[in-house]
């Protein structure tokens, strides 16, 4: 076996099994030992307490994405698996996307045998149970059927329309995948029959309608880029003509009872006052950094390693004239950027790479050995970083606990039938699965609502005076490895964003902590997030 020279044909034997079954022996041993976040909980909390028409026509609205992650997990809750059991399907999620990969790529072996091991396709597809998860195998199945010898535009259009209705961002990447069908080398549009190409267009319009309708913000949201889209009086009422959802007479969570901040800092703002003093360079700077951030932090703790994969690669690519299979790479990054993304979406940046790699492998071209052996090579440096992050993580991870949920679940939903518990902050509802109803009463719903009037921190106030004997305080501070800090440091380490001034507040109104639960998310080979649940009960 040549393990530099890419294949022509797909094929699974000895080998790609050998990659399967320690990739899946992996993927199982974390899960087993993993403790949800709150961003997994929201989802299965949504999908839980929704029914389907609202699940669509009213509460995704507030989510910014479109519903098929949430449509899965409606799925399993009516059939009455349990939360546990979505982390195992999660799971089998990766290990198909792996499959697919292992057995349809054209990837060379050893690029095969290091690729399932990246930390995007580990730990953000396989582990964290959330909608980004269904980006890799959606996009891997797609180009296998791109690649494939039989033309099925229908398959593929539905595959693509499927990955547009996984999550915002994989809505891009749909669009950067979808023009590379017609251009296939030696094919065409034309050599297919009229009826298919017109059914498969239209199902992959509908696909795509129905994703942008369901990712629309509602006009009350209260999080995000939805948030300031909405707050446009002219886009609002659009937006509440196209939702069903009325208008908000006020902002009504402008009336904060306490001063609380409860936002991250604005790292432009930050950026702009520490790194000079020309307004204009200094946005060009800012502009660059925050693209070159996307594209460098999924590749490599070094941005010198980073750009010379980069550099190689757009070589590469030219060398086999295959630029157009960069459109989904340069998509991403740039949708990325004004989209938001952050450090648990990159397993669509990594998704949009293997596009890359996956298609211009199976286009023939003349290309020097020395050119293809220097990209393998810059290439396969890459992925053993990545195979080291993703030991970083495991090793953590089986040791130590990601979040905080399950030891608050223990310590608190003993005391939920006897003692009133009050909650602060988006991060407690990951407790909340593992009840079997809101312990909560100052929530109105298990899921946080995203809707103004409905946010339980503007009441705080009204909570602490209705003396409860146990509160819940979510606290999150960032680490040591941000993506805004892949190329200068913007943010200062250990920067809370959470609801800071709280624990001031509740010792003047007569508590004190007792408790406190904590979890790191890691990141490269450091971590970018500490959750903490704080336990405060009254002084006795």
């Amino acid at each position: 076996m040549d393990l530099l020279k890419p294949r022509s044909n797909p094929s699974f034997h000895k080998f790609e099994a050998v990659i399967l079954c320690l990739y899946t022996a992996l993927a199982g041993c974390i899960t087993y030992l993993h403790e949800p976040w709150a961003d997994e909980a929201q989802a299965w909390l949504i999908a839980h307490d929704s029914s389907l028409s609202d699940l669509f026509l009213k509460r995704l609205h507030y989510e910014g994405t479109p519903g098929l992650w949430h449509l899965l997990l409606w799925i399993f809750c009516r059939l009455h698996l349990s939360y546990t059991a979505m982390h195992w399907a999660t799971a089998l999620i990766g290990v198909a996307a792996v499959y697919i990969l292992l057995r349809y790529s054209p990837f060379p072996p050893l690029v095969r045998a290091l690729f399932p091991f990246c930390f995007s396709l580990v730990f953000l597809t396989a582990i964290i149970a959330r909608n980004y998860s269904l980006a890799p195998v959606l996009t891997f199945a797609a180009c296998a059927v791109l690649t494939a010898r039989k033309d099925r535009p229908l398959l593929f259009a539905i595959l693509i329309g499927l990955l547009a209705n996984s999550s915002a961002i994989a809505f891009v990447l749909a669009l950067g995948i979808a023009p590379l069908y017609l251009a296939r080398p030696g094919r065409g549009l034309a050599s297919e029959p009229k009826r298919r190409v017109v059914l498969a267009g239209s199902a992959l319009t509908l696909l795509l309608l129905f994703a942008a309708y369901t990712a629309l913000p509602a006009p009350d949201m209260t999080f995000g880029a939805g948030e300031k889209l909405a707050s446009h009086p002219a886009i609002g009422r659009l937006l509440s003509d196209i939702t069903a959802i009325p208008q908000p007479a006020a902002k009504q969570d402008a009336s904060l009872a306490i001063p609380l901040n409860s936002t991250m800092p604005d790292l432009n703002a930050l950026y702009l006052a520490r790194h000079s003093n020309h307004h204009f360079l200094s946005h060009m700077v800012l502009r660059f950094v925050s693209f070159a951030s996307i594209a460098f932090f999924p590749i490599s703790k070094s941005n010198t390693l980073a750009f010379l994969f980069y550099a190689v690669l757009l070589w590469w690519v030219i060398c086999r004239r295959s630029l157009i299979t960069l459109l989904p790479l340069l998509v991403v990054i740039v949708g990325g950027r004004f989209m938001g993304i952050g450090e648990h979406h990159m397993s669509v940046v990594t998704a949009a790479l293997i596009v890359t790699l996956w298609l211009t492998w199976s286009r023939p071209a003349s290309i020097s050995r020395r050119s293809e052996l220097l990209f393998q090579f810059v290439l396969l440096v890459v992925l053993i970083e990545q195979a080291a992050w993703t030991a970083h993580a495991a090793a953590y991870d089986i040791r130590q606990p990601f979040d905080p949920s399950i030891a608050t679940a223990h310590f608190i939903l003993p005391k939920a039938d006897k003692y009133r518990i009050a909650s602060i902050g988006f991060e407690p509802l990951a407790v909340l699965p593992y009840a079997s109803h809101n312990i909560f009463f100052n929530q109105t719903t298990t899921y946080w609502p995203w809707k103004q009037g409905l946010n339980p921190d503007v009441h705080i106030a009204q909570t602490i005076a209705e003396h409860p004997d146990f509160v819940l305080n979510g606290e999150t501070n960032t680490e040591d490895t941000l993506m805004t800090d892949q190329m200068m440091e913007q943010l200062a380490h250990n920067q809370p964003y959470s609801l800071r001034g709280i624990a001031g507040y509740l010792r003047e109104h007569g508590y004190h902590e007792t408790h406190r639960f904590c979890g790191l998310q890691p990141a490269q080979f450091g971590f970018y997030r500490k959750t903490c649940d704080v336990v405060y009960e009254p002084m006795k």
